[in-house]
């Protein structure tokens, strides 16, 4: 069994009855690899809906995990979209062809934005998730 001893003067409301938690990494990406393709999209106002439509694609590939869209406190045409799949960097262009008609797709986004804040494919390198208390 392991033990330490804690220094729970180090924070405030941690006690031994109510000892400090952390946040742990759950996620091992040179085990699992996952990747995430991201855009920031300022809208063109009252486009949301249409723009919606015109993302969703033609088919999911087997990697997908799962995708959101994210709207800004304060400005609702500030569109943050990102998806989670299985596989590497080097893995992007099969996974972005298993969407189906990309190139289609894409210029039908286009036809509701006004302006491409960020777009990329990013390498997931850590995932933490909050430790559970109680």
């Amino acid at each position: 069994m392991f033990s330490c001893d804690i220094d729970y003067s180090r924070s405030p409301a941690a006690s031994r009855d109510n000892p400090p938690t952390f946040a742990m990494p759950l996620y091992n990406y040179r085990r699992y690899p996952m990747i995430c393709f991201l855009s920031a999209r300022r809208l063109r106002p009252g486009a949301y809906d249409d723009f919606r439509r015109a993302w969703e694609p033609e088919r999911w590939p087997p990697e997908a995990i799962r995708a959101y869209h994210l709207r800004g406190k304060d400005d609702e045409n500030l569109v943050v979209s990102f998806g989670f799949y299985e596989g590497t960097l080097a893995d992007r262009d099969r996974i972005r062809d298993g969407h189906g008609g990309d190139e289609a797709r894409l210029r039908r986004i286009g036809e509701h934005v006004e302006e491409i804040v960020l777009e990329g494919v990013f390498e997931v390198i850590d995932e933490v998730e909050p430790a559970k208390t109680g």
